[in-house]
């Protein structure tokens, strides 16, 4: 079990530039990758996408790639238009009567140019090198962060199990009681005069028998811990479950008999409030 939140930074010096990797993961419901890169980057995006997917599954991702320092300009002139665009300026002006003199801040203007370099491939299998350690990096900080939750998982599903045992016993014993006044309304009436309750006759019908719910609880609680020892993406089971869980406690809380009983369910609520958060940022 990983976390979705993570960090890894790293930095490379190559001959061209130094070069640094930023990587930080959110939790998100699906893969989103922020991209920010370089100019002289941005044509290897796809590769560095197909990187990220073998380390993360799930999880929102800002990627950085920043260029601390140029050893060398990441451009060429190129001087075959600059003479062409020069002599073609020279050539407008005499026909124009323009005696302005042409400046290089004319030639700065024209995006054409300046043509980029290209990274050489082994500059380039170096910055992949870079993305992948600074992946691993953040696959550490995710896993660090992962035992922190699967240990606060489990002292939560270990409370819940034994306070929805403790709500069992004390609903079936509050049940039988329950029951017994009603016996002895029941056997009372010739007697005494006494008449049964519509609630009376309804409580005893169906009213506050909870082991149905209990039953399937524990079951959701025992698959959750099955969960927390896997080490594929659990996130989006776990979330489900959760629900499940909260769906069956509503139930017990509208059965609860006794107010201790609703005060228990209350606090098992809470305790269900803080799986769901925690079950967001699992990966």
């Amino acid at each position: 079990m990983i976390s979705m939140t993570g960090y890894g930074r790293n930095t490379l010096s190559l001959k061209e530039f130094d070069i640094s990797c930023e990587i930080t993961t959110l939790n998100s419901r699906y893969l989103e990758v922020v991209f920010n890169l370089p100019e002289i980057l941005k044509p290897y995006k796809l590769e560095f996408l197909d990187k990220i997917k073998k380390y993360i599954h799930r999880g929102k991702v800002d990627f950085k790639i920043e260029i601390v320092s140029y050893k060398e300009l990441p451009f060429q002139f190129d001087l075959s238009f600059a003479k062409q665009f020069l002599s073609n300026l020279k050539a407008l002006s005499s026909k124009l009567h323009i005696s302005d003199e042409i400046k290089i801040d004319t030639l700065l203007t024209m995006p054409q140019l300046f043509k980029k370099t290209k990274i050489p491939k082994s500059s380039l299998s170096k910055i992949k090198g870079l993305i992948e350690n600074t992946l691993k990096e953040v696959i550490k900080s995710r896993e660090r962060e992962g035992l922190f939750l699967k240990k606060s998982l489990y002292e939560k599903t270990k409370y819940m199990k034994k306070e929805i045992e403790g709500i069992m016993k004390e609903t079936n014993t509050a049940l039988e009681t329950k029951k017994e006044e009603i016996f002895d309304k029941v056997k009372a009436l010739q007697d005494l005069g006494l008449n049964i309750s519509k609630e009376d006759i309804e409580f005893l019908g169906f009213k506050g028998n909870v082991d149905e719910e209990v039953i399937r609880l524990k079951s959701h609680i025992s698959f959750i811990e099955t969960l927390l020892n896997e080490k594929n993406p659990v996130g989006k089971r776990l979330k489900f479950i959760v629900q499940e869980i909260q769906r069956e406690i509503n139930t017990i809380g509208s059965k609860a008999i006794l107010p201790r009983t609703v005060h228990k369910v209350i606090e098992i609520k809470e305790l269900v409030d803080e799986l769901k958060e925690q079950a967001q940022n699992i990966e």
